[in-house]
């Protein structure tokens, strides 16, 4: 595995482990759902402005562009391979794939 691969993979799991503390904190289950739809749709725009406070304050997003969310690609790759479902039976895959 070369140094690229390995410093990924860390990203990946960082991301991953902010994802599964998103989805127990109640107060981001909201702004998980909207994450997830710009993840699947960078043309959504997220309207709450408590999501949005909140994606930006726990690193998940870095900042509104004319109201659309600039999402790391190392989160947007994590969302799209390890969130699974719609609404509100979204779950997070064990393992990471690509």
């Amino acid at each position: 595995m070369s140094k690229s691969e390995a410093a990924s993979q860390r990203v990946d799991a960082a991301v991953l482990t902010k994802l599964r503390q998103e989805f127990r904190n109640v107060s981001g289950e909201l702004a998980l759902w909207d994450l997830v739809r710009v993840c699947r749709d960078p043309d959504f725009v997220i309207t709450n402005p408590e999501s949005k406070m909140h994606l930006i304050n726990v690193g998940l997003v870095e900042k509104f562009d004319e109201g659309r969310a600039v999402v790391p690609e190392s989160v947007r790759s994590t969302v799209t391979s390890t969130v699974v479902g719609e609404g509100l039976s979204l779950q997070i895959r064990t393992h990471v794939t690509r």
